[in-house]
């Protein structure tokens, strides 16, 4: 878990130290917090529960798959088939997760589910009580009451992989379906998204009866109404985000049954063959990712309308700088849309603008001709903040230019085409004398524009006029701001111009070697006049030179560079062309070649052959021979020829020993001679393992933008050739080589240490992001571990996607002072933990981070991108409603409305997953655990939160004294009622943090894993926590 990672850090070291308490205790209760971190998924085994259901004929079940302790999942699949003896077709599948960032796709074929999800936080598996995945099926009214069957999943069809890029081993524990009993639940509708105050969601199954009763976990509900047998209406209380809350439903028979809403995977525009599993993130402006080409066989986007009204998605292009729509199209409320970008026949560039945002992912499947798929994959969407940036306008290719003589008839018009849709107008300036005339001087595009000059009462001279053409785009690109698309045009009246054939651009190229390159050539239109030449020179001196000197429109002039005595790089010079009326003038080139070095490093017996090797282009132009020479080690150097003006040069190292090696290409051209100069360096193995600082890398990025950090490599064995591996799962990594110990120019450079590579990372969604570096010797490897925080930023405000008490992970009702941890996306900065003030108090702000409950800042103990833990004020007491809201840096998540009660108790454990080891000292202050149990009749002390309030009142975000819950305490030891000697806030710690001393029951059975809960005021902490007793 983040928190455990940060707390233990010298700013929460040296609060323990100050107060002289046992590091472990202070530390540990310090850490009040939910979630794994990366390093919890060491135990790289994992095992997968299906669930037990039982459901009668005609009703439906939901199958859910969890984890048997939290674990941290960024990529996972499975495989199941059900008995279409029993059951109907799948209707429904969602994959679940902590930040709520979780998606992918299922291939559901009748009642046959595969499934690939992936969340780039890791927060698949996360917490407890969240299944990894469900499933519901209908029972089919011809099931046999009383049937009984097993249920199992296949993990096998892809790797589970944990943050670091670890691959956890797979075991699976099936489940039992009974075809029984009368309740069921078949959907919720609305299945999902943040619903106002008020709202009515609507229950569908079977056997509901008068007794019914509803809950749904850390939801508000302002009434329940049974409407008949198949249908109950649900009020909310307040502003609730219903995605995968546990909703269960107990009838006074007994029977029960429990349901994690989702909204629909089953798109509702066509039938298709596969079916988007699409995250809580939500979009209204996005690029698209569009590839095309022969083995793209079908790319899709879908588009899910979480809001209570119709949406309406805008797709555009953008082909030469203008843009064009595709389609448009209008998803209703609540349902999925799975539309083909493929079938919209767009150019590379795909744009989408939605009314209002919604939540969306893309799909693609790559096939080759004639082969089976290949390649499947989803991914979230690029966010645009905005279409300003959008350029939509290009100048023309050539400048406008008229030459007209007297006697000659009319120039020709200009036609500018305004091929991109948008209203424009077009405006001329200056407006006197008015020469040029623009028709159609306004309307809609696509149309052409015509620029002719009127030139019948001009005198000699040149004109210059500014064509400017206003656009103004219509819905849905109205958001691009009015653009102005600028150009000149000129007009040179005269009785005869000097005009060039071409519109001439002179270049020289020339090798170091002083030879001349070859001349340039200029010839006039037939109907110039004499002219005389000149020439100049910026830098250089007199290298450029022309003939003939003077001459008339049949002369074909020779322009000529003689780079002699200069040194390598480039010169500019102009060639004038001088008439009666006007100059023409061209400008000219000169670049001298730098000698041409190559280098390579390669390990003993290894090689880069010529045709992978360094291209090497011919300045002389055309080659006609080159030879190879080596100064020692062979014939290690080799060259092929490409085209006539191009080599390639590789090495081999093959019999060769460490050591550095010379060798040269002589190359001759048509127009020179140059020489290409080759070093081999090889090298051994390291004396020693090569040594990566820093250990970790933390990046923080806003998002859609990247941030950078270095990393050094250094060989204390001497020079050493390594290579590197980078992965961030959802983010986009890009490592590069700032500098090495041997410098190689190679296309695949080596990279030799010491050396430092630059990591730079960003992601399209705010979030955390985990992953690695690995670098890889001979003899060796090490991974660096990258964790990157993306904030929010427009277009994306912070998302809130879970509440859950620290201490069990799970969503109920808030209680004065308990200590909540919140999950979502962009909610705060790279991770920081807290810093008491001068009063030895939380703070309400950690870098631009606030949460707000009932609009006062909470004490805050942690924050991150995707996890921030903070304390529920004491003054919350009374209140039957709370409202939750995170800020960071002037950003305000939507506002969450969660139920209050007097006391909400769960216990914190080891590993801070909810569940298992609780979180206890032995009599003596040790930490209890399997090896170190608690012996019968001692005293132990257990740490929890959630107890509410304290007599006398503890003050909120302070450092609590030794005040007793309001409310009383009890604990049971393995079903035993354990003597309670204190229960009250944990003395020197902060308010919030409850510690119960109580007494191990004599007669209990001993063991490493006995239960333990904790109630107060009659409330009962979480179930599967444990304390080991001997």
């Amino acid at each position: 878990m983040q928190v455990y990672r940060f707390v233990f850090g010298k700013t929460h070291d040296r609060g323990c130290q100050a107060r002289g308490r046992a590091p472990w205790r202070l530390c540990l209760m310090l850490t009040l917090a939910a979630g794994l971190h990366p390093g919890a998924s060491a135990k790289l085994a994992l095992t997968i529960v299906v669930s037990h259901e039982i459901a009668p004929p005609g009703g439906s079940a939901q199958i859910k798959v969890s984890l048997e302790a939290p674990r941290q999942i960024v990529t996972g699949n499975l495989s199941i088939d059900f008995d279409p003896s029993v059951f109907g077709q799948v209707a429904n599948v969602a994959v679940l997760s902590a930040t709520g960032d979780a998606g992918g796709y299922a291939h559901v074929r009748g009642t046959h589910v595969d499934a690939q999800f992936s969340s780039a936080s890791g927060s698949i598996g996360q917490l407890p009580g969240l299944p990894v995945f469900v499933i519901s099926i209908p029972v089919l009214t011809s099931a046999p009451n009383g049937k009984i069957l097993s249920l199992t999943v296949d993990p096998s069809g892809a790797d589970w992989d944990d943050p670091a890029g670890n691959t956890y081993s797979t075991t699976v524990v099936p489940g039992v379906f009974q075809v029984g009993g009368s309740l069921s639940v078949q959907n919720v509708t609305p299945g999902g998204g943040l619903l106002p105050r008020g709202s009515v969601v609507q229950i569908n199954g079977t056997g509901f009866d008068p007794s019914t009763a509803v809950a749904m976990d850390g939801v508000s509900l302002a009434s329940v109404n049974r409407v008949n047998a198949q249908q109950m209406e649900l009020t909310l209380g307040a502003d609730t985000e219903i995605t995968a809350k546990r909703l269960s439903l107990t009838n006074a028979d007994g029977q029960q049954t429990e349901y994690f809403p989702a909204l629909p995977s089953t798109p509702s525009d066509w039938a298709a063959p596969v079916q988007p599993l699409v995250p809580l993130t939500a979009y209204t402006m996005v690029r698209l990712y569009y590839s095309f080409g022969h083995s793209l066989s079908s790319q899709l986007v879908g588009l899910l309308n979480q809001t209570s009204t119709p949406v309406t998605a805008t797709f555009f292009s953008i082909l030469s700088g203008k843009p064009f729509l595709l389609q448009t199209i209008t998803i209703p409320a609540g349902q999925l849309f799975f539309p083909s970008i493929s079938q919209m026949s767009p150019p590379p560039q795909v744009y989408m603008v939605a009314s209002a945002a919604i939540r969306m992912i893309e799909y693609s499947q790559d096939f080759t001709s004639g082969q089976p798929l290949f390649q499947e994959r989803a991914l979230s969407p690029t966010p645009v903040s905005s279409l300003s940036g959008l350029s939509f306008l290009t100048l023309p290719s050539q400048p406008v230019v008229w030459n007209w003589s007297t006697g000659n008839g009319s120039p020709s018009p200009v036609q500018i085409g305004l091929n991109y849709p948008a209203d424009y107008s077009v405006s001329v300036s200056p407006s006197t004398p008015r020469w040029l005339s623009v028709t159609p001087a306004q309307g809609t595009a696509p149309a052409t524009v015509s620029l002719a000059p009127s030139v019948s009462s001009l005198a000699n001279g040149v004109y210059t006029a500014t064509v400017a053409i206003s656009s103004t785009f219509p819905p849905p690109l109205n958001e691009v701001p009015s653009q102005v698309f600028t150009f000149e045009v000129t007009l040179s009246v005269g009785a005869s111009l000097i005009q060039t054939a071409y519109n001439y651009q002179i270049g020289f190229s020339a090798p170091a070697d002083g030879s001349l390159p070859r001349p340039a050539f200029v010839q006039l239109t037939p109907d110039s006049p004499g002219f005389t030449v000149g020439v100049s020179t910026t830098s250089g001196g007199n290298w450029l030179a022309a003939t003939p000197t003077k001459g008339t429109a049949a002369d074909i002039i020779t322009v000529s560079a003689d780079p002699a005595g200069l040194s390598p790089g480039t010169y500019a010079g102009r060639l004038d062309l001088r008439g009666p009326a006007n100059t023409v003038s061209i400008p000219v080139n000169l670049s001298i070649d730098f000698p041409v070095y190559t280098s390579f490093v390669l390990a003993p017996g290894t090689s880069l052959p010529a045709q992978f090797g360094q291209l090497i282009s011919s300045p002389g132009g055309a080659i006609i021979s080159f030879s190879v020479q080596t100064d020692a080690g062979g014939d290690w150097l080799k060259a092929i020829s490409v085209d006539s003006s191009h080599l390639q040069v590789g090495a081999s190292a093959s019999g060769l020993s460490p050591g550095v090696y010379q060798g040269t290409v002589a190359v001759t051209a048509a127009s020179s001679s140059t020489r290409v100069y080759a070093t081999l360096t090889v090298l051994g193995p390291p004396s020693a393992s090569l040594a990566l600082a820093p250990s970790s890398l933390f990046l923080t990025a806003p998002v859609g933008q990247t941030s950078k950090q270095f990393l050094s490599v250094n060989s204390p064995g001497g020079p050493a050739l390594f290579q590197w591996t980078s992965s961030v799962a959802g983010a986009t990594t890009n490592v590069t080589m700032i500098n090495s110990g041997v410098q190689s120019t190679s296309p695949a450079p080596a990279v030799v240490a010491p050396a430092t590579l630059q990591v730079e990372a960003g992601a399209p969604q705010p979030g955390t992001y985990y992953g690695g570096i690995t670098v890889t010797w001979d003899g060796g490897s090490v991974t660096v571990p990258v964790t990157l925080s993306v904030t929010a930023a427009a277009p994306f405000s912070p998302l809130i996607t879970a509440v859950v008490n620290s201490a069990s992970e799970r969503p109920a009702a808030i209680a004065p002072g308990e200590i909540l941890s919140l999950f979502g996306q962009g909610i705060g900065p790279s991770p920081a933990g807290f810093t008491l003030d001068a009063n030895g108090k939380l703070p309400g702000e950690i870098s631009g981070t606030q949460v707000l409950i009932n609009g006062t800042a909470a004490p805050l103990l942690y924050v991150s991108a995707s996890q921030v833990n903070a304390i529920v004020p004491y003054d919350l007491a009374g209140a039957e409603i709370a409202t939750l809201q995170t800020v960071y840096n002037g950003l305000a998540s939507a506002s969450w409305g969660v139920p209050v009660a007097t006391a909400s108790p769960a216990l914190f454990t080891l590993d801070s997953s909810g569940v298992g080891q609780a979180s206890v000292l032995n009599q003596d202050n040790s930490v209890n655990g399997p090896s170190n149990a608690a012996a019968r009749g001692s005293l132990v002390q257990i740490f929890a939160t959630g107890g509410g309030g304290t007599t006398p009142a503890s003050a909120t975000g302070s450092l609590a004294g030794g005040n007793p819950t309001t409310l009383p305490a009890a604990v049971t030891i393995g079903s035993m009622d354990s003597p309670v000697m204190y229960h009250g806030s944990a003395p020197g710690e902060v308010a919030g943090l409850i510690q119960v001393n109580a007494q191990v029951p004599l007669g209990v059975t001993p063991g490493p894993a006995v239960p333990i809960v904790l109630s107060v005021g009659g409330q009962p902490s979480q179930a599967g926590v444990t304390i080991a007793v001997k």
